[in-house]
């Protein structure tokens, strides 16, 4: 019988087949998670990929490795960062003891570390952090009303990032307070103008949801 690790080595992308095995069994689950740290390149990030499919699918199942994931965003490989980031956003809907809470600013720092598609896949699933909880919205509308000024190689990748900001402000626009629509709207209204075709149209829409 094939086990985990030679399935995660296979060339194939079979993610979601594995993921589903996992989900449907604690051991084949503790051997994904193990995969992280395995020498094999492709077993080692599509156990990332397998563990972001699996935390989407059914978060209460991964929550107990909180922590391991938590460890993960500061770990030097950047996928294994861009995978945790999804895992610890989607994680979310099962933290009720307010874990996220705790490690908010650790989170949305990582905004800053220079890298456009680390800043990218914080601001992506921020929609779906903020659905979950909702106490948080205006928290973190207002850390993604900072991605005109975090720091990123050039001018044009911030506008990628405005974007992808007014992306996620439309998955969660209706969790805001008054003030913090205002300020919102105000940013999407600034965009309208944007150099980059992408990201007025993102701020189009996203105005046909605010007003």
């Amino acid at each position: 019988m094939e086990g985990i690790l030679e399935a995660l080595a296979k060339k194939e992308d079979n993610s979601e087949k594995i993921a589903k095995i996992a989900l449907a069994s604690p051991d084949a689950l503790a051997e994904v998670i193990g995969a992280i740290s395995s020498k094999n390149a492709r077993a080692k990030f599509k156990a990332a990929k397998v563990l972001s499919i699996a935390s989407e699918k059914a978060p209460e199942k991964l929550y107990s490795e909180w922590n391991f994931f938590v460890k993960l965003l500061t770990h030097k490989n950047k996928v294994l960062v861009w995978n945790a980031i999804r895992i610890i956003g989607n994680l979310t809907a099962a933290d009720k003891e307010g874990k996220f809470e705790k490690i908010f600013n650790d989170f949305y720092g990582l905004m800053k570390s220079g890298s456009l598609i680390t800043a990218a896949n914080i601001v992506g699933i921020s929609g779906r952090i903020a659905n979950f909880k909702p106490k948080l919205a205006d928290r973190i509308a207002r850390e993604l009303l900072r991605s005109a000024k975090v720091p990123l190689p050039t001018s044009e990748c911030r506008n990628i990032l405005m974007g992808h900001a007014m992306v996620a402000f439309g998955e969660f626009y209706g969790k805001l307070g008054p003030e913090i629509k205002k300020k919102v709207a105000e940013f999407g209204n600034g965009l309208l103008e944007n150099s980059r075709p992408g990201t007025r149209q993102k701020a189009e829409e996203f105005l046909k949801i605010a007003t």
